[in-house]
């Protein structure tokens, strides 16, 4: 019986060790700088590596523009600010984007 609880100790302690592991490749990752390159540079890149399109656009209150790049397919997406100063800045991406209502206030 010691055997079988010093076998699922060494078990549990690889576990939190991997899971700790990935907890801070995770912070990492989301402490990673934005890329930002000049506005037509930027739209001009989504558009040839990913063939995503703007599809829509919101102001923020400093005064930045967040614009969603979707793939007409929706197999890719990206959510670009555009800030004052005439950079773009790529805030994320992804996968399967799924539009889920065609204006404000209708239903998802």
């Amino acid at each position: 019986m010691k055997t079988v609880a010093f076998v699922v100790r060494g078990v549990l302690w690889i576990v939190a060790g991997f899971a700790l592991l990935f907890a801070v490749l995770l912070a990492q990752d989301a402490r990673a700088e934005p890329v930002c390159l000049a506005v037509d540079r930027l739209l001009e890149a989504l558009n040839a590596s990913h063939g995503e399109e703007p599809v829509g656009q919101g102001e923020t209150a400093t005064g930045a523009t967040l614009l969603i790049m979707v793939h007409p397919e929706g197999s890719t997406w990206s959510l670009v600010a555009v800030l004052p100063d005439g950079r773009a800045c790529l805030l994320g991406y992804g996968t399967d984007w799924r539009s889920l209502a065609t204006k404000p206030g209708s239903e998802i």
